[in-house]
């Protein structure tokens, strides 16, 4: 929140201009100043100590986000026995040795040998290297597609991920109308991909399509140092229409704008989408497994839970801003409201300890 003081460019506004200035600053808010008021962020010294600034230290530009609100909307948290297979209410397998169009290795199979609970309120996917319909290794690829699917909220799951080279473990979302369309116009989020040869960093990723069937992507990394294969981390992301804010345990990294695409770059991320588990051997992604890949290999997952926004949380920048706005114009007079530029500058802070309400 910002506590109103100081004078300047508002303070100058005559009382008669107050509602053409709101007008402007809104008009503001939605082209200049996203951009401003990132900067000025950071200038301020508001990304905070040097472990939240990595939530901000951005090639895309930096994250402006808040903790949100939010209302569970679909979940699934993994009770029953042992061996149980996944909820078919639920997850549908897809069963095929297709290399999912990257050269992978695997034949994902609907066997609870690749897929089951373990009586413990985790999903095990499991990475077995047996010979299986003309391919070296099985595995598991779990989807909601035809029983779930969902436009903008928050995506989240709590995973223990695999280690060793040609392991590919994800989480991630997929246009729900790509039988239609097809891959990339469909639009995709990694919300969080791992290769298996370095434990200790996740991607988050979107896949979108230019003026044409040619994807453009974009991509971040993020450190885990303490092992993403030693225990449980929740990977997120927090969608809205104009944002999409990539998190690992509650801490943003990423951050996808319309304005931070590329001009000849559709946003696409504006429809259902299914959600998606699986675990990859090899590829064009990690490489193929060598001598020092042991299996079999598990990936964990505690929960998969999608939220929408609370009544009322409007999203990252709009409660940032307008909570701003209300400051410098409804709780002070014209005479001492705040200058513009203090709006922005002290409007949002780093969230080095937020996360979902």
């Amino acid at each position: 929140m910002v506590d109103g003081s100081g004078s300047g460019l508002a303070s100058r506004a005559a009382p008669w201009h107050r509602d053409a200035f709101r007008g402007w600053l809104v008009l503001m808010k939605r082209t200049l100043l996203p951009g401003l008021l990132a900067v000025c962020l950071c200038t301020a010294g508001a990304c905070g100590s040097s472990d939240a600034r990595r939530g901000f230290d951005d090639p895309y530009g930096p994250v402006v986000w808040t903790p949100g609100r939010w209302t569970l909307v679909w979940h699934d948290e993994f009770e029953g026995a042992a061996g149980t297979p996944p909820d078919p209410t639920h997850w549908a397998h897809e069963v095929n040795g297709d290399g999912g169009g990257n050269k992978e290795l695997q034949y994902y199979t609907d066997s609870p040998d690749n897929a089951a609970l373990d009586g413990k309120g985790n999903l095990v996917i499991t990475a077995l290297e047996e010979p299986f319909m003309g391919k070296a290794y099985t595995s598991a690829r779990l989807t909601t597609n035809g029983l779930f699917a969902h436009t903008y909220g928050r995506y989240e799951a709590r995973m223990r991920l695999a280690a060793g080279r040609g392991l590919w473990p994800a989480f991630w979302i997929l246009g729900d109308d790509f039988a239609q369309v097809g891959w990339p116009t469909t639009g995709e989020i990694d919300i969080m991909e791992e290769f298996g040869s370095d434990t200790t960093d996740v991607m988050g990723s979107v896949h979108g399509p230019g003026y044409g069937p040619v994807d453009i992507p974009a991509t971040k990394s993020v450190s885990i140092p303490s092992g993403t294969d030693q225990g449980f981390h929740v990977y997120a992301i927090e969608w809205d229409p104009q944002s999409i804010v990539f998190l690992v345990d509650d801490v943003p990294y990423f951050q996808i704008t319309p304005a931070r695409r590329p001009s000849y770059a559709r946003w696409v991320w504006d429809h259902p989408f299914d959600i998606i588990l699986n675990l990859a051997v090899g590829g064009l992604g990690p490489g193929n497994p060598d001598t020092s890949t042991t299996f079999p290999q598990t990936i964990a997952v505690d929960y998969v839970r999608v939220s929408d926004r609370a009544s009322g949380d409007a999203g990252a920048f709009d409660d940032a801003f307008d909570d701003a706005f209300d400051v410098a114009f409804d709780d002070a007079s014209p005479a001492d409201a705040p200058d513009a530029l203090d709006v922005a500058s002290e409007g949002v802070t780093g969230p080095a300890d937020g996360g979902a309400d």
